[in-house]
């Protein structure tokens, strides 16, 4: 371990070596690390390290084109944690993940502002790309992590939060912030389970297996959709909150797309669906099918209150959903950003709360009891637990939306 005092540090292109965590000795957000125009902290070709507790930053868009203000290229067993990373130099995401990578861990980690492309569009907070593998290579990018982040974009800058692209397998986002976004740029989806490229070296490959997306807040997000499923198979989606994603610069709340490959089993269940009102191109949707529906196509046990009606696919008439009815969140707003810190996560996750009054409460499955539920990281996949790490029954009662009442 390499502990490190408070301060701010000139520093780029700081290699982390095999077994070593690089350590804000002093509490999180003490030692800060400043990389100017250049890439600040990579993990290239290595196993078993981490960076803990700094802020990271760079000159906002500035100098030659890069590629990650924090960079995990052919590693495995990486951890990320207690970090706030933003202002990425020219054509650099906040954080870039490619090649070989297995055993990523992104945990309480702040980030925004990502880079103009070259071209002038944007790059991504985080950018999950499974990229060098040859045909009949597994994929290249297997087990990450994103846990308790929050992302977000300020003043315009930026188009997608974070994506799994490619050739991936086993991502889990669970307990984040997602939002506010700026939807700029080519104006794509804020958070993605795979995009609308075609899958490589398999063309007509899923870009994205095993994908579980839970316990997160989707909030005040721009572009086509607060969320996308691409090209995937095998994506679950529960116990999210989508919150007043409305307005003239979003599409859709969820968007489905199978432009290479066709969506496989994709289930969307204990969610909570309020005040979303996305009206791009005078056409917005709640669920915005852009190609055929997923197959299989599952979604039930979720609440909606105050949501536009039109819908690619018919949200009414779930069995077990619960609709018109106030789900009683203690004061939700879409999150200012102006001053960002690692305890903002959680008031943020405070203001999504839910009483044990609420409509929301025991009318959800238990995930983990449904048969084909992905289990590629026991201990962290099989978890049954909410937003804050309280825990949720082993029977069909839990609550919906990101908070269990205990």
């Amino acid at each position: 371990m390499v502990c490190v005092h408070a301060g701010t540090y000139a520093e780029s292109w700081l290699e982390v070596p095999t077994g070593v965590t690089l350590l804000s000795a002093d509490g999180p957000l003490a030692a800060a690390i400043f990389s100017g125009d250049m890439s600040a902290v990579r993990f290239d070709g290595v196993s078993n390290a981490a960076l803990d507790g700094f802020e990271v930053y760079g000159t906002w868009d500035a100098g030659d084109p890069g590629n990650g203000l924090i960079r995990v290229v052919d590693s495995e067993n990486i951890t990320i944690r207690n970090t706030m990373a933003h202002d990425a130099p020219y054509d650099m995401d906040v954080v870039k993940v490619s090649g070989q990578v297995s055993g990523l861990l992104i945990e309480g980690l702040v980030a925004w502002n990502p880079a103009h492309r070259s071209g002038g569009m944007f790059q991504e907070v985080i950018d999950i790309f499974g990229s060098g593998a040859t045909a009949g290579d597994p994929p290249p990018v297997s087990i990450v992590i994103v846990l308790g982040c929050w992302l977000f974009h300020t003043d315009g800058i930026g188009d997608w939060l974070i994506y799994s692209k490619i050739y991936a397998e086993n991502i889990l986002y669970e307990n984040n912030v997602f939002g506010p976004s700026a939807g700029a740029g080519w104006s794509n989806a804020a958070v993605g389970i795979g995009t609308g490229e075609a899958g490589i070296p398999d063309a007509a490959a899923a870009v994205v297996t095993h994908a579980i997306v839970r316990n997160n807040l989707f909030v005040g997000l721009r572009g086509d959709a607060a969320l996308a499923v691409m090209n995937a198979e095998d994506t679950w989606v529960y116990n999210n909150t989508f919150f007043a994603n409305t307005g003239g610069e979003l599409r859709a709340v969820i968007m489905t797309r199978g432009n290479s490959h066709a969506v496989g089993d994709t289930r969307v269940f204990n969610n909570i669906f309020q005040a979303n009102h996305p009206s791009k191109s005078a056409a917005g949707a709640l669920f915005w099918i852009r190609d055929a529906l997923p197959s299989p196509w599952y979604h039930d046990h979720n609440l909606y209150f105050d949501n536009l009606a039109a819908s690619d696919t018919p949200y009414t008439g779930e069995a077990a959903g619960v609709y018109d009815l106030d789900p009683g969140l203690f004061a939700p707003a879409v999150p200012d950003a102006s001053s960002p810190n690692l305890q903002r996560i959680a008031e943020i996750r405070a203001t999504f709360a839910i009483s044990a009054a609420s409509p929301a409460v025991d009318v959800g499955l238990d995930a983990m009891g449904i048969v084909g539920h992905p289990n590629w990281c026991p201990g962290n996949t099989d978890r049954r637990w909410d937003a804050d790490q309280d825990p949720r029954p082993a029977v069909d009662t839990w609550d919906l939306g990101v908070d269990e009442v205990q």
